[in-house]
């Protein structure tokens, strides 16, 4: 799933943008997407030092409070290495965007052609550092997943469940030791029980009653509880 933040701060044309975006996500349903849209630069810096760096920044240049670009450098300064694609209607700005490693215009006004070819090539480049994965399905034939839309793992013996974030829930060929091999290496998966992986990401509650993760509540144990409740804590904190 990309991350995608919009900065216009004409309400009109930012409105006209996020309608292409669902435009897009409509064309292309195997590349998913979480939009958020800023009239003000202020709001959408203070919205990354709470939740978090996005994956792409579509970020007007000229704006009243603060420019696009300085926004950009902004966001640099702190270590984001998001992709950055400007809107604007002027080239002018070229060395600066060369100098906060921009992927790019989008000269305005925005279309859904050149929206798309941008859209692509930024997910080309997340691809190549994170590809998705082919899993066999119990039912025949292949799916492809992206890791980081899977909500959690659940083990039943030669087959396991596999839940993602839209909700949709797979019966897959395999062995849960493969699965932990593919994504306890990242930072948002862990394990609280031999037969579940859960992604941090989507965990809603820890308690007694267990660990909340989309649809499903996850028994663990009290000294899991609370192993679970410093990785939770860990994550947030090392997402800023």
């Amino acid at each position: 799933m990309l991350k995608i933040a919009v900065l216009e701060d004409s309400k009109k044309q930012c409105e006209a943008l996020l309608s292409m975006l669902k435009d897009f996500q409509r064309k292309n349903p195997d590349r998913s997407m979480e939009v958020t849209s800023f009239l003000v630069a202020s709001e959408l810096l203070d919205y990354t030092e709470k939740n978090g760096a996005f994956e792409l920044y579509l970020l007007d240049i000229i704006m009243e409070d603060m420019t696009g670009m300085d926004c950009a450098k902004f966001l640099r300064s702190k270590g984001d290495m998001g992709e950055i694609i400007f809107l604007t209607t002027s080239r002018e700005y070229g060395v600066e965007a060369f100098e906060v490693n921009a992927a790019g215009y989008l000269m305005k006004p925005v279309t859904l052609n050149t929206l798309t070819e941008k859209l692509l090539a930024v997910y080309r480049r997340v691809d190549s550092k994170y590809p998705p994965v082919l899993v066999r399905l119990t039912s025949g034939g292949v799916k492809k997943l992206h890791l980081d839309d899977i909500v959690s793992v659940e083990s039943f013996g030669k087959n396991q469940e596999i839940c993602l974030k839209t909700g949709e829930c797979l019966l897959t060929k395999g062995t849960l030791t493969e699965w932990k091999d593919r994504l306890l290496a990242r930072p948002a998966f862990f394990s609280p029980h031999r037969s579940y992986l859960v992604n941090l990401e989507y965990v809603s509650s820890i308690g007694p009653a267990g660990i909340r993760v989309g649809e499903k509540n996850i028994p663990v144990s009290r000294r899991m509880q609370k192993t679970a409740q410093e990785l939770l804590f860990n994550y947030i904190l090392n997402k800023h």
